[in-house]
């Protein structure tokens, strides 16, 4: 007999705020709708939250993660938090090791640790060598690691020097929380199954592009000697729901086009994508097919089967942060929880070991 297949749902929340078109109102605005979806979002049966990170980019402020999820932890009752993600070259590894341990037991052990090498013009702004980021990550995860282990240790790598550690904030489980490495380019994926719990899969890339990916990732992680698979493939998406699918495509186009034609291409987030995936300036229907998913609920079950059947079972899915109204983003997490995902986890239990590779 076919086993069920678990699949989570978390959701990405909307933490950043775009000034040129929410004059008027406050950046407290921007805490109290993550606060709201939180509360939503724990209601309709999301299994976590996660937050972003970036420093300084016009025109675009985000609440910081720690503070946000360490305010939210209370209100999020059993649903996991996560970073998705943190720029872990701006950072130090003990700082984050000791922040994110801090999360993890105010919300009793649910943390998860989702990193990226980031790409932009932090990179700049900190003084990191764009072409050194990913030995600091494999450096840093290391360091935070060690950390959570909470023996004495020296480490020597080399952008750290570390004598004499003795670590005393430690997670709340001895594990630790995972650690997640997002990734764009295929380089990234390699790295993800050498040092990562798993691969934190692009919410850019296409489904042929993630497919392509995650069989690269697989290969690497058992050559590895890691097992077969980790737990969770975790990928990020796209995600607005209405009652009708004209209704979520006429709703969601600007934030579609003022996203993907006008802020990621300025901060040049299509450079780091796979040569054959790297377009950003499609038209939006386009642009759309098999990378995100938009539509009334029954549309949105098939398009997450797409990414289910392929193998992937941690979605997170983020609603637009800017362009939609509060309301109309409110009403999109209320139908995934309540009309959508019931329908994917009974299709996930109904087709068991036929979904994944």
């Amino acid at each position: 007999m076919s086993e069920a297949v678990e699949v989570r749902f978390g959701l990405e929340l909307g933490s950043a705020w775009n000034l040129l078109t929410e004059q008027g109102r406050s950046l407290h605005d921007c805490y109290r709708r993550s606060l709201r979806q939180t509360q939503v979002a724990e209601r309709v049966g999301f299994d976590a939250i996660f937050t972003g990170h970036y420093y300084a980019r016009y025109p675009v402020p985000i609440l910081q993660p720690w503070p946000l999820l360490g305010n939210l932890a209370s209100f999020a009752g059993d649903m996991q938090l996560g970073t998705g993600i943190l720029l872990l070259p701006l950072l130090h590894p003990m700082d984050v090791a000791e922040e994110a341990a801090t999360v993890d037991v105010l919300s009793e052990g649910r943390f998860i640790l989702g990193v990226g090498a980031a790409y932009g013009e932090e990179l700049d702004h900190f003084g990191i060598e764009k072409k050194t980021r990913g030995r600091r990550v494999e450096e840093m995860i290391e360091v935070i690691r060690a950390m959570w282990r909470g023996d004495r240790f020296d480490f020597s790598g080399d952008f750290f020097e570390l004598k004499g550690v003795e670590p005393t904030l430690l997670p709340h489980s001895q594990a630790g929380p995972e650690i997640w490495l997002a990734a764009n380019a295929d380089a990234a994926v390699r790295r993800a199954a050498r040092i990562a719990d798993t691969c934190f899969f692009s919410p850019h890339a296409n489904l042929t592009t993630l497919g392509r990916q995650q069989d690269l990732f697989l290969e690497h992680y058992g050559a590895a000697e890691r097992g077969p698979r980790p737990t969770w493939l975790p990928l990020m998406r796209e995600a607005f729901v209405a009652e009708t699918t004209a209704e979520a495509k006429r709703l969601v186009r600007p934030y579609v086009e003022r996203q993907y034609h006008e802020l990621y291409i300025s901060h040049g987030q299509d450079k780091v994508m796979p040569a054959d995936d790297d377009r950003f300036d499609l038209p939006i229907d386009e642009l759309a097919h098999e990378r995100f998913i938009i539509g009334d609920p029954e549309t949105a079950v098939q398009e997450i089967m797409k990414y289910v059947e392929r193998g992937f079972n941690y979605l997170v899915l983020q609603v637009p942060w800017c362009e939609v109204d509060d309301a109309a983003n409110e009403r999109a997490i209320e139908l995934l929880g309540t009309e959508v995902f019931p329908r994917v986890r009974e299709l996930c239990g109904a087709r068991g070991a036929g979904i994944g590779k």
